[in-house]
């Protein structure tokens, strides 16, 4: 569909010359109809000053004005998130990390809550136990709500770099650790719940290790106890093209399908990297037998020649069955975020 937005409309109140992120920032306000849509405003492609905005969209029609979510940079404080969504209590939840501007230094994490629709924003320390949540590249990334009211995130160590999914059950104040096989690097998720209760989860297979040269698979797990032990994760055998990328599970319960919105980085015979579709039965998605992985975007070139940036692919479902997909292209210092939508057939 094109430009969702710019971060440079200097008649919004946050504004910068880079904005990113909608993976795992957006999510579907039924009681409007709406799609609620995090992002990160910046003056670049890096992990200071950074802010957080948001902004509604008409599931058939256009966008809000911007909401000031996380702006502390009078504070010397950028604010970033990778995990946005709507709790089971209805409330707004963003987990932003923190950095000093002064020298990137991770802070810690915070939880950013509104209970009046993004008008208004609460602070509080993001906990496990009495030590506060920090992660590498300060990237507390994915946002699941399941059935039961619990919400499912990812820290990887923010040394270590072990993969450490974690999970609330009293819509994101308080937090745990779950039980998750010995494994590193591995985060990003893109994650659904099936009608069974079973979690599948593709996860980008590396952070911190970027390069494009060559196809690199996703990382694919489950847990089938609500989110509380996982499975090792393991290559992927059908997400074979998920380059230092991520994407969107999208579950239809009525057909028992399954479709995943994904990016990858790594550039095809044209020089551009893509956006991918792969669909599957929800038993052959249980069982990480997605479809054929269909480019369906064209995006800058990333093979080093161009600074070329784009993806972070985040989307929701409406309740008539519309699909709306944001993701943000461009190059490393000036991007937007764009977007895809998909109505159901007649």
């Amino acid at each position: 569909m094109g430009v969702a937005f710019e971060s440079n409309d200097k008649n919004q109140p946050l504004y910068g010359t880079h904005s990113s992120w909608t993976h795992a920032n957006v999510a579907y306000d039924k009681s409007l109809d709406k799609a609620v849509v995090f992002y990160n405003i910046k003056n670049g492609h890096m992990l200071t000053h950074n802010r957080v905005a948001m902004r509604f969209k008409d599931i058939e029609g256009g966008f809000s004005d911007l909401l000031v979510v996380a702006d502390r940079e009078a504070e010397g404080v950028s604010c970033k998130t990778q995990a946005s969504g709507i709790a089971a209590n209805g409330d707004y939840i963003s987990l932003v990390a923190l950095f000093n501007n002064s020298n990137g230094s991770i802070i810690g994490s915070d939880i950013y809550r509104s209970s009046d629709k993004g008008k208004s924003w609460s602070r509080t320390d993001m906990l496990v136990g009495n030590e506060r949540v920090k992660a590498f590249n300060g990237d507390v990334t994915g946002f699941l709500l399941l059935k039961s009211g619990r919400i499912l995130t990812l820290a990887c160590h923010p040394e270590t770099r072990r993969t450490r999914i974690l999970y609330s059950d009293d819509n994101a104040v308080t937090w745990h650790f779950a039980s998750v096989s010995e494994c590193f690097k591995h985060t990003e998720p893109a994650w659904c719940e099936l009608s069974d209760g079973t979690i599948i989860c593709y996860l980008r297979s590396t952070v911190g290790d970027a390069g494009y040269s060559t196809k690199i698979p996703a990382y694919f797990t489950r847990s089938f106890d609500g989110g509380l032990t996982w499975e090792l994760p393991v290559p992927s055998k059908s997400i074979l093209n998920m380059n230092e990328a991520n994407g969107q599970l999208i579950f239809y319960e009525k057909s028992k399908k399954i479709e995943f919105l994904h990016h990858s980085r790594y550039p095809e015979e044209d020089g551009y990297s893509s956006i991918l579709l792969s669909v599957a039965s929800e038993k052959d998605a249980k069982n990480d037998n997605m479809g054929e992985e269909l480019r369906i975007v064209k995006l800058p070139r990333q093979n080093g020649s161009y600074n070329g940036d784009s993806g972070y692919i985040g989307g929701c479902k409406s309740k008539s069955g519309i699909v709306i997909a944001f993701y943000y292209s461009g190059s490393m210092t000036d991007a937007n975020i764009y977007y895809l939508v998909k109505k159901p057939k007649s």
